[in-house]
Formats: C-alpha cells, structure tokens, sequence
C-alpha cells in the first residue's frame, strides 16, 4: 500500500486544504475536473456486453395496445381438476382465474395483470402492498367454457379455447419483446387471456411474452369455497418461498385480491438460460389454504429443448402441464421510456468501469462504478474486504435484511454458498435498487462476520442490524440516501431481526447513540454509451452510474489491510446474477444465474478489484509514498509547464492544477 508520510515541510498545505476533500458531492458522476483527478484512472473496465440490458432512452417511441388481441402465443396450462378441489365441472359452474408478471425473486408486479383496469401504466412494485379490491374494476376473469376437444399445451391458442376472455389495456412495464425465437425473450407482456374446461383438466394460455431472464408468471385459482383472499405468510415453501414473499411478513400486510375472489391453488411459470446456454424452464405449486399451511411441489423443468413442456404432479399428486412460446413480436408495446439519459431512469443495466478513491484525512472511501442500473428494482451487491477474516464462502446465517435477501446467496443448510476468490473475503455487504414512479432508491447493508450474526450470549438472539435507507429520489431526501434515521430497533436480547436506518457497524456498537452519515449513496443513470448487449467496446467513456461514500471505521477498516471490492448486479430477489462482475468475465461470459452455486476460484481472472495495487496519481515521483518530495516534484512540473503537471486534465497548466494537487495530496492513495 502507498504510505503517506507528512513532514513539517508539508505542514502548512495540510493546513490549506484541511476539510477540502469533504466537500466531495456523492452524486453518481465525475461533475468536475478537481474530482476526476482525485478519482483518478479507472481501477477497473469491463470487458463484457450486458446480459441485462442495455439503457437506450426513448427513441422513436409509441404506446398502444391495438395490437393485443392478435396475439396467439404464449404460456399455456393444464391443470386437472381434481388439483382445483373439483370432481366434475357442470353448467353454470366457474372458476376464477387471475395472475401477473412479477420480477425474478417474485418481489416487484409488473402492470401485466389478468384483468387490467389499472389506473395507469406504472408498475404495482411491492407484492405485499397491492389491494386489488381498491382498484376499479375486477383484476380476475371467470372461466365458465367447455370444449369437447382438449387444447394441446404447447403456447398456441387453440379452435377449442373460442373467444378470448380478457384483452390487455396497458402497455406493458417489462419491456417489449423483439425476438422472433420461440424459446426466447427479452420483454414480457400479457396480451390476452383464454380459458376453458375440457373433460377433466382446466386448460389457460396467456398470450404474449414472459422473457427469458427467470421472470416469474404467477397464476391464482379459485375454484372451491375458502382459500385466502389477502395471501398468508404461512404457505408451503415453493420456488424460495415465493408465495409467502407476496403474503404478510409479520406485520398485517399481504396482498390482497378483489373481494369475490380468494384463489385456492398457486402456479409459477419461469423460464431463462441459467447453468446452461439453453433456453430452460420450470414450473412449482402450492395449495392456499384459508389457514395456511398446505402443500408446495416444484413440478418440474429443464432445458426445453430436451423435455418438452413441463409435465409433472401438483400439490394433490395429478400432472399439471405448462409450456410457453415467446415468439410473438406484436402485442403491446412497452411503456416509452424518458428521453436519452436521463438522470433517474434506465432501462438496462451494465457495469463500465470502477473508480475509487481513500480520503484519510476524513475517514472516507470513496467508490464510483460507471453504467446503469435498471429501474426495476434490480440489485447491484458491493463487498468490500477490508480486514483479516470475513466470508469466503457466503453464509446463510447473515443478518435478515431486503426479506433476507443476503442470505438468497448463501449457504442453505446444503452446504453451498457463493464462493469468492481465493484471495478474498468480504467484510461488509451494500446493495442497491432503484424503480416505482415517481422513482425512488433503496439500499441495504449488513456486516459480514467470519462468523456470522453476532448473537446475544445469553439469548441467542441477533446484535447485529440489517440496515436500510431510502424513499422518493426526485424530492432530494433521498438523493443521495443520507442514512440517516429515524429507525433503530433496540437490541433487548429477544427480538429475531434487528434494523436500522444508519450504517449496521457502528449501529451496533452504541445503538442508543447512531450516527449519521455513515454511509452515502445515489445512482446517476443518465449514461446511454458503455457497454451494449453485444460489445463492451465503449466501457471506459463511462463517467456517471452509482457512486458510494464510506466511513472507514464503518466498514471496520484496520488502517493497513488492502481495501478490496467485489460485486454484481443481480434480480431484485438475489436469484440470479447477471454477467456484470466487478473484475470481468471471460470473453463471451453468459449471466452466472443461481447465486449459491457460483464459485469465482473457478472462473478465470480476479472477480474482485484490490485498490492497493492501483496507481497513485499523486506519487508524482514514483516512489511508492505520497510525501513533501511529490510537492517539490509538482513544483517543477508546474514551472516547466509540463504535460504532467495537467493535473485536472482540462488542457491547461494553471493555478487550478495547483490546487487540485493540494486535494489529492490531502486524500493520499490507498
């Protein structure tokens, strides 16, 4: 690591710049030419296209559904009725079908519902927060047809369905798919809904498009008396506890449906290409209950090309089948995205490049990573290792925090985990979204002990906190997140989960006393160069994306271990990571896909980035120390005019050169 060695020589330019390096604006870009000399080179650039998007801004946009009811491809079921609590289904008889299009980790509604009738083209975003029954209008459809013929399930609308029963009223959120190929998809909508009883099978396909990222199509079905009209968090654990994701937590909330509704059974469809180049997919149930509990089955999937559709038993043991076909190119459009870089929207997301900076003087780290990050709440996770000891191999008894989303990603009681290079192992975790509209910004973070959670000795209950922060970005309060209160639950030694609006180390230490500021950050998502979804050609342009400030004493840096950083960007739900590593990936890297079965020692290069090995622009001499002989050093470079002394980079040698110098002097090098 670089030394900073201060003499009295030195003394009185410490004394002009003492505090300057504070005025730091954590704004998620590069604003002026003193920051980007204190930033310095880019530590890291990406070397990989996206496979999470690339942010293009609104060109050439339109919004209309005319095209909707054309569309006669999709995800298609079957679901027996003996799993619908029926035996015979009769005239006069109906079946109450509803469901939408949600994230990865079923934890964000897309406005792709059954029904429509929403009042705009926004999102409904958290689960646990939609009351359809506060919605005009009836999110659900009732299947009442019967059709000699059986339909076969492979996602085309068959003669035997008739008529469509619902036609979709709102261009969709998740993006507009523009791939022809059957198996694969880069947008999901909903465009119409058909459904019809035959024989003993209930047959449903929604048409459109569900795209190949392991986004969630999720189906409820009322079919008998009971079941839950407001989803319980008491269900059967199926697809990493997807449907107590979208029920109440403890707390009363739970989404809940219209009020002649109240399913009886759930079905998730999936598809996307994860540990293997090939389009796969996969199906899971479970039974509502009216007081919980019941039966979840993962019904079954694979690669698509070698199973077929999905066939496998439901919670009461018959076959279900499920099938999608994504070739459809019409439909809905998307929702027109603001124009070209602009500062709260993307959508896409990608990493570009990495820089960083240590202010000593004022206890600060500094991060900036150039890109994006999509506005759909998907996540960028950042690990910092900055002491002996820390989590090579991610653990599963972390601090609960984002509905555990940390522990998504680590070890399950299986043994696995997302294991890190062999050279490093994380201390302390944040992690990042951003979506809804008006847009709004959260982050999380959490302590990573060797380990695990701290636990009271006598109680066993948690010490450490899972912290958050955030809210409305287009107010200012959020912007960047000011960790900053007002929440600070009291450690009582019997409370299963602890959290906090401010930083979790230092929270911990002295809970009655939290500090402000511990933490900082934002995300500027105005960048439109980068890397695209075919090249990363463009990643060092990058000077805008999600930028961090760190205490030192927060991250629980020693003051002389090397400061290293690691991190993706992953789905909202931590279920599946994207191809946008810090450090890279080899060339032509796909998505990594399942976080638990990740292991970085496996995978060529570094995954991390090690700032102690990054050069110092300040050691104008080159001797491994930032001291009085890199001022004498600028002095002379100043005097002759030379390039070098160009410290600011803005073409000029003059007295702001000077002074930047005196900044980058005072934050040193790592």
């Amino acid at each position: 690591m670089y030394t900073k060695r201060v003499s009295l020589t030195a003394a009185f330019v410490l004394a002009a710049i003492a505090g300057q390096a504070s005025a730091q604006v954590v704004d998620g870009a590069i604003t002026d030419p003193a920051e980007a000399a204190l930033y310095g080179n880019l530590l890291w650039v990406q070397n990989v296209p996206t496979g999470f998007g690339d942010n293009v801004g609104s060109v050439n946009c339109t919004e209309d559904t005319v095209d909707a009811p054309n569309v006669t491809t999709g995800i298609e079921l079957r679901i027996p009725l003996s799993e619908l609590g029926l035996t015979v289904f009769n005239p006069g008889d109906q079946i109450g079908v509803t469901g939408f299009i949600s994230s990865g980790g079923h934890d964000f509604v897309s406005n792709q519902v059954i029904g429509g009738n929403l009042a705009d083209n926004n999102s409904l975003g958290e689960p646990r927060n939609i009351d359809f029954s506060a919605i005009l209008g009836d999110q659900f459809i009732l299947v009442t047809g019967t059709s000699v013929a059986a339909p076969v399930i492979d996602g085309i609308v068959d003669a035997a369905y008739g008529a469509s029963l619902f036609t979709q009223d709102r261009v969709t959120s998740f993006g507009d798919n523009n791939d022809a190929t059957r198996d694969v998809a880069n947008g999901s909508e909903i465009d119409g809904f058909y459904g019809v009883v035959s024989g003993d099978s209930l047959y449903v396909i929604l048409t459109g498009n569900l795209a190949t990222d392991f986004t969630k199509l999720e189906l409820f079905i009322d079919s008998v008396a009971g079941g839950q009209n407001q989803i319980r968090g008491d269900n059967a654990d199926i697809d990493f506890d997807a449907l107590n994701r979208m029920g109440d937590d403890g707390t009363g909330n739970g989404l809940i449906f219209d009020t002649a509704f109240s399913p009886d059974l759930y079905v998730t469809y999936t598809n996307g290409i994860g540990g293997s180049t090939n389009p796969e997919h996969y199906a899971s149930s479970a039974q509502m209950l009216t007081t919980g509990g019941g039966l979840g089955v993962f019904i079954g999937g694979g690669e698509k090309a070698l199973i077929g559709p999905i066939v496998g038993p439901g919670p009461g043991g018959a076959n279900i089948e499920a099938d999608g076909d994504n070739s459809n190119i019409g439909g809905v459009t998307a929702v027109c995205p603001p124009p070209t870089g602009n500062r709260d929207f993307s959508d896409g997301s990608e990493l570009d490049g990495l820089y960083a900076y240590l202010d000593v003087p004022n206890n600060r780290l500094f991060v900036l990573l150039t890109g994006n990050l999509q506005s759909n709440f998907n996540k960028l996770s950042l690990f910092l290792d900055v002491q002996p000891g820390g989590q090579n191999i991610m653990r599963g008894d972390n601090p609960d925090i984002d509905f555990n989303g940390l522990n998504r990603m680590g070890d399950d009681g299986t043994g696995n985990g997302l294991i890190w290079d062999t050279n490093f192992s994380p201390d302390y975790w944040v992690a990042m979204g951003t979506g809804n509209q008006p847009i709004q910004q959260f982050s999380n973070a959490s302590v990573l002990r060797t380990n695990g959670i701290l636990l009271d000795p006598g109680t066993g209950f948690p010490l450490d906190y899972g912290s958050y922060d955030g809210g409305d970005k287009n107010g200012g309060l959020y912007d960047p997140i000011p960790w900053a209160g007002p929440r600070v639950d009291i450690q009582d030694g019997f409370t299963p989960s602890l959290f906090a609006n401010y930083g979790p180390r230092m929270t911990q230490l002295n809970p009655l006393a939290p500090i402000n500021g511990l933490l900082m950050n934002t995300v500027d998502n105005s960048n439109t160069l980068g890397v695209t979804d075919l090249d990363a050609a463009g990643a060092a342009a990058v000077t805008t994306g999600i930028e961090y400030s760190f205490d030192l004493d927060e991250l629980g840096w020693d003051g002389t271990s090397d400061i290293k950083i690691g991190g993706f960007v992953s789905d909202g739900g931590y279920g599946f990571v994207s191809n946008q590593v810090i450090g890279g990936l080899p060339n032509g890297s796909l998505n990594l896909g399942e976080p638990r079965v990740i292991d970085f020692t496996a995978i060529a290069g570094d995954q991390f980035i090690n700032l102690a090995a990054a050069p110092c622009i300040v050691d104008l001499n080159g001797d491994g120390n930032v001291d009085v002989l890199d001022f004498f050093t600028f002095i002379t470079l100043f005097s002759t005019a030379d390039p070098a002394a160009d410290l600011n980079g803005d073409g000029n040698i003059d007295v702001l050169d000077f002074f930047t110098f005196i900044s980058m002097f005072s934050a040193g090098c790592p």
